[in-house]
């Protein structure tokens, strides 16, 4: 009875505190100093409580039934952080499982500006499983940026964890632009930011990309800058819905999948992006790094044998399907 209450109390809160407005409570405690063992439990603990009350709302949550896998898909795939290992999860991850589960991760690598307070402490971890496991991979930073200054910083914070962790991305790294002050800014204001961290991202020879919802999508980012990069689109629907090209669509934030514990974010793939064209070829030499020192992270060896296992649009949905639909069957 007492968890029935507090879940009936959080509801108060569901509509003024969203996930954003907690990382950022979050950071803006970490900048002054303060210990953030207390408020890390308080963030799980609500977490669970909004959860709890989502699903007694709707009997099942919404984000939590998984769409159809659409026509133009290629690949099925999570994106994880942190908040997916023990202690936060209950469980590690067990990745030679979820690879039979999925085609791709997309690892968070941190948030918010440069600094250690705010790295993904799971990162390398994941990197490290991911390549072991044969798992493609891409990499995102969840943003906090308002203006050009902190999305340098972002970036930057982006290609040292990449450093740092020896990662080799076979996907794209992407900015994941929806806090609470950024749905508050001007369509001009985000696209200097996106612009900003992207073309940091692409001179170290990494492809870039922008996660976001459909509705900034529609509304703040209709630049045709967005064209030239990947696209990937929150919407928790039957259907994506999104008028323009896009090359992910997160269906669901409370999907089930074999090798995680709890709930994780599903992705569908509608774009071949293991087909992008190699960014580092174009990187001069006179970049932060020498050209010969630098990784080669879209096109390295098992990017490639990655391109070549998706050259044709049903190539992911060939034997690494077969695979999970049997041991579905065999559960």
């Amino acid at each position: 009875m007492k968890r029935i209450l507090c879940i009936l109390c959080t509801l108060g809160i569901l509509f003024t505190m969203t996930p954003a407005d907690i990382y950022a409570a979050q950071q803006e405690d970490q900048v002054m100093g303060n210990s953030m063992s207390k408020v890390k439990d308080e963030i799980t603990e609500a977490e669970e409580l909004i959860q709890d009350a989502n699903d007694i709302l709707s009997g099942k949550k919404k984000s939590g039934i998984i769409p159809e896998e659409p026509d133009e898909s290629v690949g099925i795939g999570v994106d994880i952080s942190k908040w997916n290992w023990a202690p936060y999860s209950g469980k590690d991850i067990d990745f030679e499982e979820l690879s039979g589960a999925v085609d791709f991760v997309i690892i968070r690598c941190g948030y918010g500006l440069d600094d250690p307070s705010q790295d993904d402490a799971y990162f390398k971890r994941s990197v490290k499983a991911c390549e072991e496991n044969a798992i493609p991979y891409g990499v995102y930073l969840y943003s906090h940026a308002t203006t050009k200054d902190m999305a340098k910083s972002e970036a930057k914070h982006t290609l040292r964890m990449i450093d740092e962790a020896d990662a080799k991305p076979d996907l794209p790294v992407f900015l994941d632009v929806e806090s609470s002050k950024q749905r508050k800014m001007s369509a001009a204001a985000l696209t200097d930011i996106a612009k900003t961290y992207c073309s940091l991202i692409e001179a170290e020879g990494y492809h870039a990309g922008i996660y976001s919802s459909i509705s900034l999508w529609n509304d703040k980012f209709d630049d045709p800058y967005f064209d030239q990069i990947t696209k990937w689109v929150a919407r928790y629907h039957s259907f994506c819905g999104y008028k323009k090209d896009y090359g992910m669509w997160q269906c669901s934030s409370a999907a089930k999948v074999s090798g995680i514990a709890g709930h994780v974010d599903y992705n569908y793939m509608v774009d071949d992006l293991f087909m992008l064209e190699d960014l580092s070829v174009s990187v001069e030499k006179s970049s932060v790094k020498a050209t010969e020192n630098k990784k080669q992270p879209v096109k390295s060896e098992k990017s490639k044998n990655n391109s070549k296992k998706v050259s044709s649009q049903k190539s992911i949905k060939g034997y690494q399907r077969v695979i999970r639909f049997f041991k579905r069957l065999l559960k």
